[in-house]
């Protein structure tokens, strides 16, 4: 279920989230909410509160630090009150519109690599909270991770494989929103490639491409636009 929509404040959301986790009545529902300056507040109050959170609306690494900084702020205030700490959570950072927002300004060598850049610096962002040793302390309490899930992963570009954001994303401890029919999107369909390693590497030596960067000045756009 989503909290949000229209104009957000935090005092709505953080609100609202409590009572449609409670009419629900459903232990293994997750609450949406942005991880907007709008949305953080209200994600550390409903994890405070315990209610299992599912963030969206995430775009890069730093937007995906700030909600596990949300979500650990909550879990020490649990903590602190000598309440349960393990509330469940996951950050979702959305993949395939990063490729879809530059697809008409970059050459042909530069398309469908920006999405992977993108989630690899925030895997690398959750690798390094887990290691942390503000999360070790909180794990040892009983506290559940917020898991980093890779989303928006169907492929866009008709000429590239159908699992390319399935296999390039694929990271331990981490979730990725497979779309449509699982057993068959990884078979490739009809006039499709499957994805492997093997095609990313020999995409980048033909075309002579460096290695991936992101572009963080695009963040803003594709957060004010979803729907790109």
């Amino acid at each position: 279920m989503s909290a949000g929509g229209g104009a957000l404040t935090s005092l709505g959301l953080s609100h609202a989230d409590p009572d449609l986790h409670t009419r629900a009545d459903r232990p293994n529902l997750f609450i949406k909410i942005p991880g907007t300056a709008e949305g953080l507040p209200a994600i550390e109050e409903a994890i405070a509160a315990g209610v299992p959170v599912y963030v969206t609306l995430l775009f890069s690494a730093d937007h995906y630090t700030a909600a596990a900084e949300a979500s650990m702020r909550s879990v020490e205030r649990r903590i602190a009150a000598g309440q349960d700490p393990a509330v469940g959570s996951v950050a979702s950072i959305f993949m395939s519109r990063w490729d879809v927002a530059i697809k008409d300004d970059v050459p042909a060598p530069l398309r469908d690599k920006l999405a992977v850049a993108v989630g690899t610096q925030a895997y690398r962002a959750y690798r390094d909270v887990l290691d942390s040793d503000r999360w070790q302390r909180l794990e040892n309490r009983g506290a559940r991770a917020q898991r980093l899930l890779f989303a928006s992963t169907s492929t866009k570009d008709p000429e590239a494989p159908d699992t390319m954001y399935v296999h390039d994303l694929g990271a331990a401890n981490a979730v990725n929103t497979i779309p449509g029919d699982a057993p068959g999107l990884l078979r490739p369909r009809p006039g499709r490639r499957a994805a492997d390693g093997r095609w990313w590497k020999e995409r980048r030596q033909a075309e002579g491409v460096p290695g991936r960067r992101s572009g963080p000045g695009c963040t803003g756009c594709l957060a004010a636009d979803p729907g790109r």
